[in-house]
Order: structure tokens, then C-alpha cells, then sequence
């Protein structure tokens, strides 16, 4: 965690907190500017307080509430704060912004900056080293060897004993099974085990891969005795806490059985409708066939394990309903016609910021360009997720009120009224100009804005 920058942001936040009303602002003044509203925590209300239990964040303070949250769970996904549970960051945070309004009229800076520091110091805790241990299918050694600070063994005598369960615990029984298997050995940086399992994982994965390469220069070994797996069975500890290790077990990204029935075929019947859309072979394939594709995209990344792999899918899917292929500026484009999109229908909610999009779409960018690797958290696929299947879905509501659209370009032609742009632009222009996200997705919806208002001239 960047303590200088969080500090900042918090300490910005509360002060604009302070300086709120509290009190919802009205529909129309809600579609002119961020507003955010949540339920205050019973224990902290008492008769003085808002009678109906809700404070409202409206404009700068809305946004800079979203900002700092953003910044609080990407540190929960990798950083100091990974030891919490999203949904305790989420209420910490929230009863810390409720608790500085509450007592708004007593508030001096000094307190304030005590607020902000005891916040910070009661919920960070630093990364520490771990090791992980995963057995390696289809592959044995006599000796230890090392690929990438991995380290290839025997799992037996004192490399073995230094992980396995004392005399007379149950696993120990289990363990002899293991004994004389090949094990792989990583050390990461992690706040809980559930984070070292998943860097481990990953580190021991790119091992392999390596591992792979490094053999296709010996003679006669074919692909298949190439394809070595991490097994099922783990061990994890704290490196220097012998003491501290886990056991246990866990299944690779393999299927298992479903079953669809009873409430779950009727959503499936309801959801297969609603995308009615991108099989009716009675609309015009320049407009089904890339609501189809984008579904086609979403659904392979669901069946990829790498989180790389899944957001470079779902990137693609968003650019099949969000960009054309003459666009040259597509984080932008997809950025600018997401809330084109939300504006054409009256809908003014958004499942992800507009703004994350453009720094979502880039990551895909560093992967496929080759500038970096392992460079997206499950919360990036998420939300991506998330996006790519609203903006679908934003798309076929536009298309079933004006079915006289039949391609993409002018689904887009149809969104991007002038009335339509000015009112994006208001809205990235609430943001900080300093953001690379502001500059970029503003910069071109106001040449949007200009090239439409030159065209009714």
C-alpha cells in the first residue's frame, strides 16, 4: 500500500464527507452528478442522527468515495489488505466515512488525521514469505533441480519430514502415499494462505511451462511426456514459522457435474430469451453476428483458468458490442459508448465505473503486446464480466425499442446524439483532469461532440 497516497485520499474524503448534507439530492439532480447512498450502521445512529437511516454522497464526495474504495479493494486483492474479505473492507470503509459525518460538527483537522492514520493502522498487515509445496503428475527426478526459482525434488527423508503431520494425526497416514513423488517448491509474497496457494500456483505453473521449453532441446522426448500437471495434494507455510504449515488438497480447474432443473431452467429460459437477439437468424447478420460473437467470447473465457486469458476474452467481447474495427482508439471508444448505451436507454446506474473500463482494456493491451504477464486479479475479471454482459444486454434493449437498426454503426449513430455526449462529457469532467482516464475518454467524446455538432450544421 502506497501509505503517502491512501493517507491523501482518505484525508480528501472525509474532508468533503464532512461538508455533505447527507440527504438524497432528487432524481433529476441524480442524473446530472454521482450520488451514493447507503443504509448507516444501527450502532452508530442515535436521535440526532438522519431519521430515515441513510447518508447520501453526492458529487465530488461520491466520487471520491468510489475512488478510494477502488484503491482499497485492488490492496485486498494484492496488497496489505488481503488478509480481509471484500465485504470487510467494503463495511470498514463505510462505517468510517458514516462515523466522520456523524460527528461532522465536532471534527477538527488534528482528529481527523488521527481518524485516517488509526484506520489505516488497524487494518493493514504486511506481506510475509511463504512456501508452497504442490505435487507434479507424470514426472520424477533422483535429484533436485531447479527451473525458475522453483525447486524440483524427491518428496521423501528430511526434505519430506520438515512438512509432513506429527505421529498419529490422521494425515499422516495419508502422507506415506506421497513419499518418493516429485514435489515443486515456491516461495511468494502473501497475507493469508488462500494468497499463497494462488501465487504459488501460478509461480509453480510458469515453472512448468519453462520447464517444457528447456526439455524440447533433448533428443526424443515428444510432446506428450511434456504435459506434467500440479497434482492435488499442497503444503504451505510461513518460511520462517516451521510451525505454521498447512496440508491439504485441491482440485485443479477441472468440471463437475450440474444439473438443470426447477428454478434454474426457468432463469435459463428467461436469460435465453432475453438474448433472443443474437440467434434469430430474421435480423441482419451485421448486427446479430457481433452480439453473437461477444457471447461466444464470454463464454470461452469462462472456460479458461489462466485470469490473464479470461480478461484478454472478455476484452474481445466487450470490443465485438462496444468498438468497430476502424477504431483507433478503442479503450476510449468502448469507455464513451458504454454510457452512450446506459443514456439511450434511461439508465443511469453502471455496473463498473465507465472510467475502469479504459484501464481494464489496457491491461489487455500489456498482455497481448507482450509487455506484461500475470498482470490481472480476479477482480479485474469480475468486473470486466460484469460489463461485458450488461453492455450485451444494454444493446439488445436499444435494438428491441428501435428495430429499424439493423449493424452496429448505427446502433452507435443512434446513441451518440449531441444531447447524449454533453451529457457524458459532464460526467467524466466531475473527475480529477490529472486522471490519464479523464483526459483520454473526455478527449474523445468532446471530437465525438464537435464531429456530430458539425454534421447538423
Amino acid at each position: 500500500m502506497s501509505l503517502n497516497q491512501m493517507r491523501n485520499d482518505l484525508h480528501k474524503l472525509l474532508n468533503l464527507v464532512i461538508a455533505e448534507h447527507g440527504v438524497y439530492p432528487g432524481d433529476d439532480a441524480s442524473k446530472e452528478m454521482s450520488v451514493y447512498g447507503e443504509s448507516i450502521p444501527p450502532d452508530l445512529l442515535d436521535i440526532n442522527s438522519a431519521a430515515d437511516g441513510m447518508l447520501w454522497l453526492i458529487g465530488s464526495a461520491a466520487d471520491q468515495y468510489w475512488q478510494c474504495l477502488r484503491r482499497l479493494l485492488r490492496e485486498g486483492e494484492d496488497g496489505e489488505l488481503e488478509h480481509l474479505p471484500q465485504r470487510d473492507i467494503q463495511r470498514s470503509f463505510w462505517r468510517l466515512v458514516c462515523n466522520t459525518w456523524l460527528v461532522r460538527a465536532t471534527v477538527r483537522p488534528p482528529s481527523l488525521s488521527a481518524t485516517v492514520e488509526g484506520f489505516i493502522a488497524a487494518h493493514r498487515r504486511p506481506q510475509e514469505a511463504w512456501e508452497v509445496l504442490w505435487e507434479i503428475n507424470d514426472l520424477t527426478t533422483e535429484e533436485s533441480f531447479t527451473v525458475a526459482d522453483v525447486e524440483f525434488f524427491a518428496f521423501e527423508g528430511a526434505a519430506a519430514e520438515r512438512w509432513r503431520r506429527p505421529q498419529g494425526h490422521l494425515w499422516r497416514e495419508v502422507e506415506e502415499a506421497f513419499l518418493g513423488r516429485t514435489f515443486a517448491r515456491a516461495t511468494v509474497q502473501a497475507g493469508t494462505k488462500e494468497k499463497a496457494l494462488l501465487r504459488g500456483k501460478a509461480v509453480i505453473d510458469d515453472a512448468l511451462n519453462l520447464l517444457r521449453v528447456v526439455l524440447t532441446g533433448a533428443n526424443l522426448i515428444p510432446d506428450q511426456q511434456l504435459l506434467q500437471q500440479r497434482g492435488l495434494h499442497y503444503y504451505a507455510g510461513i518460511s520462517n514459522d516451521p510451525k505454521s504449515s498447512h496440508a491439504g488438497g485441491q482440485r485443479g480447474f477441472e468440471p463437475y457435474s450440474l444439473g438443470i432443473g426447477g428454478e434454474l431452467r426457468n432463469f435459463l429460459r428467461e436469460r435465453v430469451a432475453d438474448l433472443e437477439i443474437a440467434f434469430d437468424r430474421r435480423r441482419s447478420p451485421k448486427l446479430r453476428e457481433p452480439i453473437l460473437r461477444s457471447l461466444l467470447w464470454v463464454g470461452s473465457s469462462i472456460a479458461r483458468e489462466d485470469l490473464d486469458d479470461k480478461v484478454v476474452d472478455l476484452c474481445t467481447a466487450l470490443e465485438c458490442v462496444l468498438s468497430l474495427k476502424g477504431d483507433v482508439r478503442k479503450a476510449e471508444a468502448m469507455a464513451v459508448r458504454y454510457m452512450l448505451l446506459g443514456i439511450a436507454i434511461d439508465e443511469h446506474s453502471y455496473v463498473v465505473h465507465p472510467l475502469d473500463i479504459y484501464h481494464l482494456y489496457l491491461l489487455r493491451n500489456d498482455i497481448i503486446h507482450g509487455s506484461a504477464r500475470r498482470v490481472c486479479g480476479k477482480k479485474d475479471n469480475d468486473d470486466l464480466q460484469y460489463v461485458a454482459l450488461d453492455a450485451i444486454t444494454r444493446v439488445t434493449r436499444v435494438v428491441a425499442d428501435q428495430p429499424l437498426l439493423n449493424r452496429m454503426s448505427k446502433v452507435f449513430d443512434y446513441i451518440g446524439t449531441e444531447a447524449a455526449l454533453k451529457r457524458v462529457l459532464a460526467f467524466v469532467k466531475r473527475h480529477a483532469s490529472s486522471q490519464e482516464a479523464v483526459q483520454k475518454v473526455g478527449g474523445l467524446a468532446e471530437l465525438w461532440l464537435a464531429d456530430t455538432q458539425t454534421r447538423c450544421e
